[in-house]
Parts: C-alpha cells; structure tokens; sequence
C-alpha cells in the first residue's frame, strides 16, 4: 500500500480517512466480533459448509467479519485490490465492531481517537516520506 500512501494528497483530510479505512478493510485490527446467542433469538441456526449449525441459548459464537470486508458480493470482483476510493468505504466499514456509523450497542471504544489521529499521522508522516533526505530502509 506504499505506492497508494506515495501517490494520495496529504493535504485532503478525507482522502486520508479513506486511506486508514482501506487499510483496515484490508487488514482489519478486530477480526472477530464475539456475539452471544440469547433467549429471544433460539434457536440460532447458520449454515456451515452447507449444513444447518444450531447454537443453544448461552453460547458464544465469534463472527469472522474480516471475510465480509473482502466479500465479492459486497466489495465487488475487486475487493482484494487495494482502493481507497472504493465506493460505499465509509457506509460497509467494519473494523470497529461496527457497519459504517451503524452499532448495535457495541462499538470499539478507540474507534473515535482512531478516526481522529490516524488521519493526520497518515499526512504527517507521509510528508516526511516524501522529503528528499528521507532514507526508508526496505525489509528484506
């Protein structure tokens, strides 16, 4: 994604924020959202491998909500392509235990300090990637 971070304007406060939220679509932080089964919705049944699972009232089921974040159906044939002027980012993002600025109660309590200071490390340090004298040792 360096190439992508080389090539966004740094002084567009928005396409930073698009770009933090590629990332994450990408490599999500949260990667599992745990949600327990409850009274009011048993039986709670989803199909595995083609066949119905039904969970008992109590038990805990970990959501893999990484694989809807790189989901064809929702992301379209490029949705493992880097694009961090995807259309509808910002309304499917769910990094934060969340679906846009849609939650259900429960929402990662970092989300707000990351939507804040991300951005701006995103254009702080790509200036300073951007400097002439800037010497970037590449892993090998």
């Amino acid at each position: 994604v360096r190439e992508h971070w080389d090539k966004i304007d740094l002084d567009d406060r928005a396409e930073c924020l698009q770009y933090m939220m590629e990332c994450g679509r990408l490599r999500q932080p949260v990667r599992k959202t745990p949600r327990l089964v409850t009274e009011d919705e048993a039986p709670f049944t989803v199909k595995i491998e083609g066949k119905d699972e039904t969970f008992p009232v109590g038990t805990t089921v970990l959501v893999p909500n990484q694989f809807a974040m790189v989901d064809e159906g929702v992301w379209g044939p490029t949705a493992f392509e880097f694009n961090h002027k995807r259309p509808g980012l910002a309304e499917k993002f769910m990094a934060f235990n969340s679906v846009g600025n849609r939650t259900n109660g429960r929402i990662c309590p970092g989300r707000s300090i990351v939507f804040q200071m991300i951005p701006d490390l995103i254009r702080e340090c790509g200036k300073m990637r951007r400097q002439p004298d800037f010497k970037h040792k590449a892993k090998k």
